[in-house]
């Protein structure tokens, strides 16, 4: 029979264990990046295909709730030295919802964040945590979450089970460490059926940072250095124009 699919992220309030070697390397500084009153909304979708069609299995339950979710808000109740506790409120399709805390700590990776939240400021080759086992940053790539373009830090990890594999794919904030997507997905096969199953979670919303566009001197901002070059040149050619035509013109000579 089939094993039982266990989605990771604690997004879907679902257990997390991952299988990496650990990297040797110097010790990382691990830190909190989130505040208290921040928070984050995702959306959530369900994936979950069957071949044959007519088989008969059922459809896991973690995938069941990804498909009744409408969104999820996750704030930060509070940040204090490493440990960050978060209010996961998840709205579902049917207009109700549920409220849980969940607390971790983002050196060790103890509690219930499931790498929710991570340490802010991590680079490329650091492990997520310093516990045994965990995960390490792949690469970090400029992409767009929740209106903005940010720094993204990216992990993955594929898992190898008798009935078949799990695949994962995480990417964080860089510079607060709050997680803006994840991936999950699981195929396995037996004599009799084959099946694909996918949770995909992305960030919609968010007060971290400031939408692009949504600051009105934005533009000024982001191109002020240019700005200030083009009002030079712009401002020498005019007194250049200025002094040229304002010349004073030579007097004829007098006849007597």
């Amino acid at each position: 029979m089939m094993k039982r699919v266990f989605v990771l992220c604690v997004v879907l309030g679902l257990a997390v264990t991952f299988f990496v070697p650990v990297r040797d390397g110097s010790a990382v500084t691990y830190e909190v990046g989130v505040e208290t009153g921040q928070w984050a909304t995702y959306s959530v979708l369900g994936g979950w295909d069957v071949s044959p069609a007519n088989a008969s299995v059922l459809m896991p339950q973690a995938i069941r709730d990804a498909r009744n979710t409408e969104f999820i808000n996750m704030s930060v109740e509070s940040a204090f030295q490493k440990t960050v506790t978060l209010a996961r409120t998840t709205h579902f399709k049917n207009n109700t919802k549920t409220v849980t805390l969940i607390s971790g700590n983002v050196e060790t990776g103890a509690g219930a964040l499931n790498l929710t939240v991570i340490s802010r400021g991590l680079e490329v080759g650091d492990n997520v945590t310093n516990a045994p086992g965990a995960v390490r940053i792949m690469l970090s790539e400029q992409r767009t979450y929740a209106n903005a373009e940010r720094a993204v830090n990216y992990a993955n990890s594929t898992e190898y089970t008798l009935a078949g594999t799990r695949w994962y794919e995480f990417r964080w904030d860089r510079a607060t460490g709050i997680m803006v997507a994840m991936r999950f997905f699981q195929e396995d096969r037996t004599t009799e059926y084959a099946t694909i199953s996918s949770v995909i979670v992305s960030m919609k919303s968010t007060n971290i940072w400031e939408p692009e566009g949504s600051n009105p001197f934005s533009f000024i901002l982001r191109f002020g250095s240019e700005i200030v070059i083009v009002g030079v040149f712009v401002t020498a050619a005019v007194l250049t124009g200025y002094a040229v035509f304002r010349k004073p013109k030579k007097g004829r000579a007098r006849r007597r």
